[in-house]
């Protein structure tokens, strides 16, 4: 009889960090690790990242929840772009973060990625140490206490992000008090606060799509 045999396993090599494109150059940007934007609420910069693997592996899958929350926030007026570090070393990233240099910084985290999301957020806070860093996704929302504690949150979108992210970014752009933002969690003196929550979108044809 013939056994079979699983075919073994190819490890992926770092990539270049992407170089980011000029407002007016956004037609050279990098399609699979890059959604730029020419617009902006004030002086604000968002950028959003899907943190690095575990193993770098190719950006074969651009992350499109992240791209949707850019494109709403574009359409919002703030200057927003998001970055697919899959292919991306630590120190690669830290030279994207450094170049981008944002106000904001938007980091997704899944259950069995969140080690990729704190050492992110560790990342943008060694880089950039006044950037203030929202998390989102599946593990952020059904633990954002987590989220103060290892990622050094500055707030949790719980839930779907597109409304909230505007009006979150823009709370933060004007130095408004966040916690009256609806859906999202924030800490006050070491205690973890949940603001009213927020409806679904009813008609999801009215967030942009990404370009």
């Amino acid at each position: 009889t013939h056994r079979w045999r699983a075919p073994a396993p190819r490890m992926a090599t770092a990539a270049r960090a992407p170089e980011l494109p000029s407002p007016s150059d956004a037609s050279s940007r990098p399609l699979a690790i890059l959604f730029a934007a020419k617009y902006s609420l004030g002086v604000v910069r968002v950028v959003f990242i899907s943190p690095p693997r575990e193993v770098p592996q190719r950006a074969d899958f651009p992350p499109s929840g992240l791209a949707y929350l850019s494109s709403t926030l574009r359409a919002a007026g703030v200057d927003s772009q998001v970055v697919d570090a899959a292919a991306l070393t630590w120190r690669q990233l830290s030279d994207v973060v450094k170049r981008a240099n944002p106000d904001i910084v938007g980091i997704s985290c899944w259950t069995l990625e969140r080690a990729q999301a704190f050492a992110t957020a560790r990342v943008v806070k060694e880089v950039l140490p006044t950037a203030k860093i929202i998390l989102g996704g599946h593990h952020a929302t059904a633990f954002p206490r987590h989220m103060f504690l290892r990622a050094r949150a500055d707030a949790v979108v719980l839930g779907e992000g597109e409304d909230t992210m505007v009006e979150l970014v823009q709370a933060m752009a004007q130095k408004d008090d966040i916690g009256k933002v609806a859906g999202i969690a924030h800490s006050r003196d070491g205690v973890t606060k949940r603001t009213a929550p927020r409806s679904f979108i009813k008609d999801l044809d009215s967030i942009p799509v990404p370009d």
